[in-house]
């Protein structure tokens, strides 16, 4: 996923993680506790790729941020 300095893309990839969670979360319900941990293995690995692009992201606003002042 590269969405350098997309807000929107950020925000799109928590909800993502966030739906994996809640939807493996109903199938926990249904078929055991295996698809709660494959949602939240996938909802790690969603994260694990975008923290880095968020820090960059708030760098990066927060240098251009200093260089208005």
């Amino acid at each position: 996923m590269v969405f350098r300095g997309k807000k929107w893309a950020y925000q799109i990839t928590i909800a993502l993680a966030l739906a994996a969670v809640l939807w493996s979360g109903q199938l926990a319900l249904v078929r055991g506790p295996a698809s709660l941990v494959a949602g939240g293995v996938y909802a790690a690995v969603l994260l694990l790729l975008l923290l880095p692009r968020t820090r960059d992201y708030l760098e990066a606003k927060r240098w251009k941020h200093l260089d208005a002042d």
